[in-house]
């Protein structure tokens, strides 16, 4: 969930900034207001790289070049031995504790771990714990590279920019539901090339300068369209002038945020789009990530979308009003200054 939550520009504040919203000062019917602590954003998340613990050198990779990650893991006790602070679980448990990802050791000992519950070879994680610095070596502890929940969850990496690089975040996407678009209830998703499109009214004279959007594959191309000069009732995202194209290819999945070539000019109250065409090869599924109502049991998301506002297209000339039809919009964001 964080990533989405980062990208809508919420949520990474100096708490010592605003000492009127400590936690002990919290009404047990807090809801949110525009003056909130988390409205107040430091800098601006541009790119969120998901990375799998099992490729390791990708690992090692973002550590280096981008600091600490996010990881997940399943924690007791039980798996961890005190003296080295040396943890390693080889069952089937979801993980149910999160930490931070700072180093590795490609020869750490085995004979560190457990006997009882020894991973086969040496190698493992240097992570941050929150359970204060009496906890493992002095606050961290070592996850061997084995871990069996450990290896079935992604890691993040996160990267930010100065809040001034950008002024103004057009988008529909609230909540931060993990969904993948489907065509309908019994589709298992978009295989080959497709389109998403969002459709904005400026809200000045600015200027577009990049365009964020979600993959959740790696290795995808992509293909931005820019349309300015939509009309009012226009049908679909490419009744315009087609003002700007940009293409490339993603490494990792997660989210991106493309700095366009060359700024795109939008006038106070003219209808844009931005247009992602993604594919990964014939018959490869890629992922058109959504924003949409959804009940997890433990969490409700509740997403309200207008007609208008996001569209789908399997060949790029044919488009379907999925706000209207489904209720929901797609995770792309145009980025501007004035």
């Amino acid at each position: 969930f964080t990533p989405f939550t980062l990208a809508r520009w919420t949520g990474l504040v100096d708490e010592g900034k605003y000492p009127q919203f400590d936690y002990s000062k919290a009404h047990p019917n807090f809801s949110a207001h525009y003056t909130s602590a988390y409205l107040q954003d430091e800098v601006h998340l541009t790119e969120a790289y998901w990375v799998s613990p099992n490729d390791i050198e990708d690992m090692k990779y973002m550590i280096t070049k981008y600091g600490a990650g996010t990881i997940a893991y399943y924690h007791d006790d039980y798996y961890l031995k005190e003296a080295t602070g040396a943890y390693y679980y080889g069952g089937t448990s979801s993980p149910n504790h999160e930490v931070t990802v700072v180093g590795w050791d490609d020869n750490y000992p085995v004979e560190n771990f457990r006997s009882r519950c020894r991973p086969t070879e040496k190698g493992a994680w240097l992570v941050k714990n929150s359970y204060g610095t009496d906890y493992g070596n002095d606050g961290y502890i070592w996850i061997s590279y084995e871990d069996k929940c450990l290896i079935n969850e992604d890691a993040c990496f996160f990267i930010y920019s100065d809040k001034d690089d950008y002024k103004y975040n057009y988008q529909y996407d609230g909540t931060t539901a993990f969904t993948d678009y489907a065509e309908d209830a019994s589709s298992s998703g978009i295989y080959g090339k497709a389109s998403m499109s969002n459709v904005y009214t400026a809200r000045g004279d600015q200027q577009l300068k990049a365009v964020s959007f979600f993959t959740r594959q790696a290795n995808v191309n992509y293909k931005i369209d820019v349309y300015t000069g939509l009309s009012e009732n226009a049908q679909s995202p490419i009744e315009g002038n087609l003002v700007h194209t940009e293409t490339g290819k993603t490494v990792y999945c997660g989210y991106r945020t493309i700095n366009l070539n060359k700024a795109v000019n939008i006038a106070n109250g003219e209808k844009f789009s931005v247009v992602i065409s993604l594919t990964k090869g014939e018959n490869v599924k890629v992922s058109f990530l959504c924003d949409t109502t959804d009940d997890m049991t433990w969490i409700k998301f509740y997403n309200k979308a207008n007609a208008g506002e996001s569209y789908f297209s399997r060949d790029g000339r044919t488009w379907v009003d999925v706000s209207e039809k489904q209720g929901v919009n797609f995770r792309i964001k145009a980025l501007a200054v004035d």
